[in-house]
């Protein structure tokens, strides 16, 4: 597995194919293997890179960085890796910590950006727009990182029995999840209001929610981009590229052909 060596941090990261770049954003946690059905449907055409995010997985730490600087300090690592790599431009597509990433990373470096597909995700967790349970829910999550991990996998497994693929993927996160520095991503994206900001992303868009998920954070995300296009999956959760791996394949390599 191919490391760099960024920002005074490494990442670990896959890069299989050629053609035009696609970068997939792994979720909260989560590592490459989480875009393994990603990989292998898009590789024959295009070059498909999908790196390891600074406290996750093997890459490195974020000691250090405060959980306000996490998203920038992820987005610069990635911007670093793509000019090691020579790719002055890539499609960015992202589910749900990874479609945050990918709005954030729009808006700091969009002439990086050919195009985005952000899938499961949100923008604005403010109290008067997600409510005060989910946002009672979304504090209650960081301790339940501490709680043992046959634990966390087991809930995982229960949340999980309608899509086995994806609770496969999940469960293998829960037991390799790093919990101080996923609590650190989590405190970040508890308080976040990208609203301000993607008005200004005129990149196309091609944004994916499973049916299962809130109908609208998505929705969201949806009126305050200008190019972008919303399209359900039934019988699907957070993550759908593993709930429902063929339809969300069909769907971003629709958006791609259109794209080009």
């Amino acid at each position: 597995m191919p490391k760099a060596q960024v920002n005074e941090s490494t990442i670990y990261y896959q890069s299989t194919g050629k053609g035009t770049p696609l970068f997939f954003i792994p979720g909260l946690g989560a590592g490459i293997s989480m875009y393994e059905p990603q990989q292998q449907y898009f590789k024959a055409e295009y070059q498909v890179i999908i790196p390891e995010l600074r406290g996750n997985g093997r890459s490195g730490s974020l000691s250090g960085v405060s959980p306000n600087q996490v998203m920038d300090t992820q987005c610069y690592d990635i911007y670093e890796l793509m000019n090691q790599l020579n790719i002055k431009s890539a499609v960015f597509i992202g589910v749900s910590y990874g479609g945050v990433f990918c709005q954030k990373f729009a808006s700091l470096f969009p002439e990086r950006i050919k195009g985005l597909v952000i899938a499961d995700s949100f923008c604005d967790t403010r109290i008067k727009s997600m409510g005060l349970m989910q946002i009672i829910a979304a504090y209650s999550a960081i301790p339940m990182y501490y709680l043992p991990k046959k634990w966390l996998v087991a809930m995982t497994a229960g949340s999980y029995k309608k899509w086995p693929k994806a609770s496969n993927e999940m469960q293998k996160t829960m037991r390799t999840i790093r919990r101080n520095e996923v609590a650190k991503q989590r405190l970040y994206i508890n308080r976040i209001n990208y609203t301000t900001f993607l008005p200004d992303i005129h990149s196309p868009v091609l944004l994916i929610s499973g049916k299962q998920m809130p109908s609208s954070w998505m929705e969201h995300i949806h009126k305050l981009l200008p190019d972008s296009q919303l399209i359900y999956i039934e019988n699907s959760f957070d993550p759908s590229n593993l709930c429902q791996p063929d339809e969300f394949n069909k769907h971003v390599n629709d958006y791609l052909d259109k794209l080009h």
